[in-house]
Parts: structure tokens; C-alpha cells; sequence
């Protein structure tokens, strides 16, 4: 004998339907490979570093035109000002727009090409921000994952960033990173990373906290932006960085039903 559900089980009301079922919260999909080229980004790009990017199979490989002057505003990791390039578009969830105010989860991965690393030594973010268009590191109040390599070297150190700062790991022929960040709430939140091989298994991990305050009701921005590793390093016209891949995954629960 089959039972209908003779009252809604928020409101109380008979007749209501039964609360709905959320998608399966198992292997869910990463969305992308995220194309920085495919029109729905901006790039801003204060002192015009950016000569070209494409894209081909996932792999964004980037040209720059000359830095000769090195300093910490092209380093993501260190300084009070950010003035080196980085793209951005809305944070969106299923079409809705995050603000600062919300509580999110977002998931940052990224490939690297430990062959194609660049001409310089280079670094990558890949997060979220309150305002991608700023120079000013508090304002921009970026947080997410970060990844950085030598030219010379073998491998990339992968970890998290919180707004100037960093905490990575290096390790072997390292070259694939997932960023798990709790951002909102008005504040900067935490971060944590776990460097992956190409099996998914953990090689390193580590986290890091934000300092950050939101401005209230702010709505947040995706962002993706490259620079340079360390305060003191030039770019000579035509270089590459290294080139990558990016993904993302992102959640909003709905907190008004446990409150």
C-alpha cells in the first residue's frame, strides 16, 4: 500500500511534497578544463605584460612582453600592490551570482608542464576574489590555490595562497595540485592542499589561513593570474611562463536549513 505525504515537512501544510534530493555528492565532476580564451573572461593587465595567450587540448601556453624591471608587485606571493596580469569572470554556481556574504566551498586544481616551464621564473594563481580589477592586495583579497616554478628546474611547488602569501610543497617531479578553500562569510577563511601524482595519490599537503575582512554584500570573482616567482626577476620580450591547466569545482550549501 503505497503512502502520500499528507503535510509539507517545513511549513506544515498538507498536501506537500517531500523536501527535494541534491545530486549525488560522489566523484563529482571538475568543471573545465577551464579556457581563459573563450570570451566569458576579462583579462586586466595594468602595465601590458600580456602579448599573447592560446589554448590548445586544456594547455594554455602564454607570451609576455619585456619586464626589466623586477619587484614584488609582479610576485602574487609577497608585496602590498599586485599589479601583474590576471583574468577574471563572475563566481557563478548554476548561474547564481556568489557574493561575500555567502559561505562557499571551492575546489582549485591545476596541471602543470614540468617540460614547458617557462622562460622565467614564474608563479600561477587560481582562485577567488573580491575585486580583480584593483592593485591593491587587500582589496583585491584574492585566496586559492598557487603554483610556481624555476625555469631551470624539475618540478612545481603546488599549495595555496591567501591574498600575498603562501605556503607550497616541491616534491619529485611534482605537477598536479588540488586547493579546497572555505571563502565568505565576510572573511578570507582557510585553505588546504594536498599535491597529487598522476594516479591520485597524495605526494604532500599543508594549509594555510587568510587575514582578510570582506566588504559586506560584495559580489566575488573568479580569477586566474600569472607573475613572476620572486621580487627581483625580469622578463625579456617573446618569453613564456609555463604552461598549465586549470579546473574548478565550487559549492554553496543552503545554511537557513540547519540554523
Amino acid at each position: 500500500m503505497s503512502v502520500t505525504p499528507c503535510f509539507d515537512p517545513v511549513t506544515g501544510a498538507s498536501g506537500g511534497a517531500p523536501p527535494a534530493v541534491s545530486a549525488s555528492l560522489y566523484d563529482v565532476p571538475f568543471d573545465g578544463p577551464i579556457d581563459l580564451t573563450d570570451g566569458t573572461w576579462t583579462l586586466y593587465d595594468p602595465d601590458n605584460l600580456i602579448q599573447s595567450i592560446s589554448y590548445a587540448g586544456g594547455w594554455h601556453t602564454v607570451v609576455w612582453n619585456a619586464l626589466a624591471v623586477g619587484s614584488a608587485d609582479y610576485n602574487w606571493s609577497a608585496g602590498t600592490n599586485h599589479r601583474s596580469p590576471r583574468w577574471y569572470k563572475a563566481a557563478e554556481i548554476d548561474g547564481n551570482q556568489v557574493t561575500s556574504d555567502d559561505i562557499t566551498q571551492a575546489i582549485f586544481y591545476i596541471q602543470t608542464d614540468n617540460t614547458n616551464r617557462g622562460d622565467f621564473d614564474n608563479g600561477i594563481v587560481h582562485g577567488i576574489c573580491v575585486d580583480p580589477a584593483s592593485t591593491v592586495a587587500t582589496t583585491i583579497a584574492a585566496c586559492g590555490l598557487y603554483a610556481n616554478a624555476l625555469s631551470g628546474g624539475t618540478q612545481t611547488a603546488l599549495g595555496v595562497f591567501t591574498v600575498n602569501g603562501s605556503a607550497t610543497a616541491g616534491v619529485g617531479s611534482s605537477d598536479r595540485c588540488m586547493t579546497t578553500f572555505q571563502y565568505g562569510g565576510g572573511h578570507g577563511g582557510s585553505g588546504c592542499f594536498t599535491v597529487i601524482d598522476n594516479s591520485g595519490g597524495r605526494i604532500q599537503n599543508g594549509s594555510r589561513n587568510s587575514a582578510a575582512i570582506l566588504p559586506a554584500a560584495t559580489d566575488l570573482f573568479w580569477m586566474v593570474g600569472l607573475g613572476t616567482r620572486g621580487n627581483t626577476i625580469t622578463i625579456a620580450l617573446n618569453d613564456e611562463s609555463q604552461r598549465f591547466k586549470v579546473y574548478r569545482k565550487a559549492m554553496k550549501t543552503d545554511l537557513a536549513g540547519v540554523l
